[in-house]
């Protein structure tokens, strides 16, 4: 500031200042002798009515921008950038060039004057948080904090940065000795738990269309499905059987399988799948169904399923399809049949009433007899043969059959109207009496 004090014309103020190669400042006009001498920037510091002393002329570098701290980047900059601290070495005004960045915290306090520090710290040595797990400690970079990392001990695998694994994992067939036991080009060596369980590796086939036979913890034994070819599966398919290849390791030995309940086979080749239901007990056959009820199974076509029936026992009549007959039908006067045998040994017809009730059957004598029962009583009136009939009426007279049995055959008579004459089998010579005939 100009002040009268600065401007008197000896400039005594101002040039006791200059001299000290400091600036004269008056900051308050109106009060004498009060001015003063401040250190020339960028170094700081001031002094009443006099010249500040070199020595309090001080020049915080890691603070104050100047032309030579922009030289070479900002000291403070530069230093926290990296992450470290600036630090002055000597404040004095004239120590230029003395500023250097520290290394924070725990790390290693390896300065470098004006530049970036290289700092170092042995994480691992400080910390136990990979040895209380059982695990590994290493630090890939001793100049950066937090980047250490936990391992798993070999030969298990994980590795983790900053903390313990969470989870070790071990894949069996990393060991050499495990690898070793796969056959090389046929088969590779495979752990499909690397977690939590030791002893599970195995060995697996790896050609196409091989199937893997053990390999638990050795070699294993690589088999052909042999119904896996399409040729050889449809012999079987197209016949509706399976096929089926009960020894891998062999040749040739595939099958033709039947459907349950037929339980035939054939070796390459369809087989013979026709069965008896009445004979193989399986859910769909039930042959005691029948037998059960008095009836007998009957099986009609051995190469068909599910076409079973019962059938009643002779002389009863009645079928049914996969089940018991629910009513047998009996015609007695069916051929061998107790009414047919009663009935035909008396030379009668037999008649049947009800199916469904035994012994209801009747014995009919032939005609023109007459008469039905066990066997028939029968009755043979010849004057109901409308021939005899007619040759007694012509004579104006009446047929009678005294014996109508049919062991009295030609018995029949033409009897008179009012006489008591009588022509057997031809009319009779009636006697007429005179009108005086009464007395």
């Amino acid at each position: 500031a100009v002040c009268p004090t600065c401007a008197r014309p000896t400039r005594t103020a101002e040039n006791t200042c200059v001299k000290a190669g400091q600036t004269c400042e008056d900051p308050n006009m109106a009060v004498p002798e009060n001015w003063i001498c401040r250190c020339a920037a960028p170094a700081t510091g001031v002094a009443v009515g006099a010249p500040v002393a070199l020595e309090q002329c001080t020049l915080d570098e890691c603070v104050v921008q100047c032309l030579h701290c922009a030289d070479t980047g900002f000291g403070e900059t530069m230093c926290e950038a990296a992450g470290q601290d600036c630090v002055e070495g000597n404040t004095h005004a004239a120590a230029k060039n003395d500023w250097m960045c520290r290394c924070r915290g725990v790390l290693a306090f390896i300065d470098a004057p004006t530049a970036v520090a290289t700092c170092e710290f042995d994480e691992c040595g400080n910390t136990t948080a990979c040895s209380e797990a059982n695990q590994e400690c290493h630090d890939p970079h001793p100049h950066t904090l937090g980047d250490f990392m936990c391992s798993c001990p070999a030969p298990q695998n994980g590795a983790h940065t900053g903390a313990a694994v969470s989870e070790c994992t071990l894949d069996e067939c990393k060991i050499d000795e495990n690898a070793q036991a796969c056959p090389t080009g046929e088969q590779e060596c495979v752990d499909e738990n690397v977690r939590d369980s030791v002893g599970d590796w195995k060995c697996v086939c790896t050609a196409d269309g091989a199937i893997t036979i053990g390999g638990a913890q050795e070699a294993a034994t690589c088999g052909i499905d042999e119904c896996a070819d399409l040729v050889q599966k449809l012999v079987c398919v197209d016949v509706e059987q399976e096929c089926e290849d009960l020894n891998l390791t062999a040749t040739g030995d595939w099958e033709c399988v039947c459907h349950p309940p037929a339980a035939a086979r054939a070796t390459a080749a369809a087989a013979d799948c026709s069965f008896d239901e009445c004979e193989i007990d399986c859910t769909l056959c039930e042959k005691d169904a029948c037998s059960e009820v008095g009836q007998v199974c009957n099986e009609p076509n051995t190469n068909m399923q599910s076409d079973w029936t019962c059938n009643c026992v002779a002389p009863a009549m009645g079928s049914a399809l996969g089940k018991p007959v629910s009513t047998c039908l009996v015609d007695e006067c069916a051929e061998g049949n107790d009414g047919q045998v009663l009935c035909s040994g008396h030379t009668q017809a037999c008649e049947e009433k009800e199916l469904t009730v035994a012994g209801d059957y009747t014995c009919r004598c032939p005609p023109p007899q007459q008469g039905f029962g066990k066997p028939a009583v029968c009755s043979l009136d010849e004057c109901a043969d409308a021939a005899n009939d007619a040759v007694c009426r012509k004579a104006g007279q009446t047929c009678v059959d005294p014996t109508p049995t049919p062991d009295a055959q030609g018995d029949w008579e033409c009897r008179c109207p009012s006489t008591p004459q009588v022509g057997v089998a031809e009319p009779a010579v009636c006697s007429t009496k005179g009108e005086c005939a009464n007395p």
